[in-house]
């Protein structure tokens, strides 16, 4: 097909070892352009870009000349022809095949068991500049331009695809008889030594290997009385609404205690109540229990769905993975991360989770620029902050890939914008770094709470896509089976902040949509829909909200089952 691309339905991660892949080609004038692609990179990286940086590889010489072959680094344009260049396209048959490196951020390039070509700059943990010190899933690809040919595409060869499991190319060859490292898969040629085949068995365990014992959407009925709702663990921050009835998003956290609600959607201040019915009464073992006070949580009337995280507990003042601690200094002798530090903001209580990368921060704000600590380990990649002493103030969101210096609001539908004084540099492995928050309410004077997540391998994930304005949109990957989906739009362009879950819609189709910035009803939006697998998702309406021609968009995702294990589940 012109102008089209594939790629493996499963990536390496960065970080996982030694990766092989064959592919038997033939057929026609032109070589496909095939290699490794990035999807931490616009969607744009292949078909009418095949020059952009983002992907790796390799393109046999057409009309029989290898002078017309070319060599792909991962960051930079092509290298056509010259001394060493791959050999040229016979139109017959041959057999194209990879060594991937996702620890130093190499792909060696093969023709027929000899090599060619090393690409040594792909995405790799610590690399040497921005682009390459970046995690990231890598995935075999195979894709076409415009040839030009009439019919179009008519020029373009065929490729069939080894991982392991398809040693005879859908018949093309003889079967080969060589497997990886561990004995799976079979392969015409030897892989090198250590190298993997694209299987589940060889994805990295999981750290997060079952999600819903730290994340779970869960539905209940109200009953206007006290009552227990049960998830499988203690949560220590839930986001709820009602489904069927107008009404505002309400968070609690165990930070606060259970006495205390934030309005997901609006600017209200933290809202207390000396009525123990209108309240959460308690974050219990195995969920947590409601009074029977309040149409907004819990009425007769109406159904209603939370979202629920584990973070590092709420057994004192001070958290972290599970240990309460009475004071600060207790924290930092038993930590080593110091909270109580004079010259950052003053932190009046955390629960912080390491594993499931959620920090629950309550701090008191300067009005100035300081560092949060968040304690995470690891940079925070979607946070949220919001001031809960005083009324007016919106929730501050800071994104990964929308980056410092930019206003954007998660109860409202506004496009991106700047704002020196919100997120004034990208966080780091210790701190968040703030501004005064004169606009962007980041740092109000007053009492303020953070929610801040690192991405985990397998268990959450932050990312970005352009939109294509067609039904058959981008696909995201995961690295797991999402929980629950959330998408903006993230350009000057406004859009709301669309959510689905697999709890209101657990088949594969999600059409169930909710807005976090609007206390709209849940509603079924047959033209703005997204498809979900053992993978990811992929974005199947035309839908601006999800999916505008060249629209920027920033997602996020947590786990219903690793890929690694997902097909123990659906």
């Amino acid at each position: 097909r012109n102008q089209s691309c594939s790629i493996s339905s499963l990536g390496a991660p960065t970080g996982s070892g030694r990766w092989y892949a064959e592919f038997y080609l033939a057929n026609n004038a032109y070589c496909p352009y095939i290699g490794v692609v990035g999807i931490n990179r616009s969607v744009h990286n292949f078909e009418g870009y095949y020059n952009n940086a983002g992907w790796a590889g390799i393109q046999l010489g057409h009309s029989s000349n290898s002078a017309n072959s070319r060599r792909k680094p991962f960051n930079g344009g092509a290298t056509v022809g010259g001394t060493g260049a791959p050999p040229a396209w016979n139109g017959s048959g041959q057999i194209i095949s990879f060594e991937l490196d996702t620890d130093n951020g190499t792909l060696r390039c093969y023709v027929d068991g000899i090599w060619y070509y090393t690409a040594t700059d792909l995405p790799r943990i610590g690399g040497l500049t921005t682009n390459q010190n970046c995690p990231d899933y890598l995935h075999f690809v195979v894709f076409r331009t415009n040839d030009g040919a009439s019919p179009a595409g008519s020029d373009w060869g065929e490729a069939w695809a080894n991982f392991g499991q398809n040693p005879t190319f859908t018949g093309n060859k003889t079967k080969g008889t060589y497997t990886d490292a561990s004995g799976h898969g079979l392969f015409y040629y030897k892989p090198p030594a250590g190298c993997k085949a694209l299987c589940t068995r060889n994805l990295p365990e999981p750290a997060v290997p079952v999600p819903n014992k730290a994340f779970i959407a869960k539905t209940y009925s109200g009953t206007s009385t006290n009552r227990k709702v049960t998830i499988g663990f203690q949560p220590d921050l839930i986001w709820l609404k009602p489904t069927n009835k107008v009404d505002f998003w309400i968070h609690w956290n165990s930070v606060s205690g259970p006495g205390a609600a934030l309005y997901g959607n609006g600017t209200n201040a933290e809202w207390t109540s000396s009525s123990n019915s209108h309240h959460i009464k308690g974050f219990d073992r195995d969920g947590w229990t409601l009074g029977g006070g309040w149409n907004n949580v819990n009425d007769t009337s109406y159904d209603y769905i939370s979202y629920n995280w584990k973070a590092g507990g709420n057994k004192d003042y001070f958290n972290y993975n599970d240990v309460g601690y009475r004071t600060k200094s207790l924290f930092k002798a038993n930590t080593g991360i110091d909270i109580g530090r004079t010259d950052r903001s003053t932190i009046l209580g955390c629960s912080i989770g390491t594993k499931y990368g959620l920090s629950i921060i309550r701090f008191t704000g300067t009005a100035g620029n300081i560092d949060l600590t968040h304690g995470l380990g690891a940079e925070p990649w979607f946070i949220l902050i919001k001031r809960a002493s005083s009324a007016g103030n919106s929730w501050a969101v800071y994104h990964k890939y929308v980056g410092s210096g930019k206003q954007l609001l998660l109860n409202s539908d506004n496009g991106v914008s700047n704002d020196a004084n919100g997120f004034n540099a990208q966080p780091d492995t210790d701190v968040v770094h703030l501004g005064s928050g004169a606009s962007m309410a980041t740092n109000q004077s007053g009492t303020n709470m953070m929610y801040a997540w690192s991405q985990i391998e397998g268990f959450s994930r932050f990312a970005f896509y352009y939109g294509n304005g067609s039904g058959d949109g981008p696909f995201l990957y995961c690295g797991f089976r999402p929980a629950m989906v959330i998408v903006k739009r993230a350009d000057a362009t406004s859009g709301k902040w669309v959510l689905w879950d697999t709890t209101r819609n657990p088949d594969s189709k999600g059409d169930l949509e909710m807005n976090l910035d609007a206390s709209d009803k849940e509603y079924s939006s047959s033209g703005n829909e997204i498809s979900i697998s053992a993978t990811g998702f992929k974005i199947t309406s035309s839908n601006a909200r999800t999916n505008a021609s060249g629209g920027y968009y920033i997602f996020c995702a947590w786990a219903e089952c690793p890929t690694k294990y997902a097909t123990s589940i659906r």
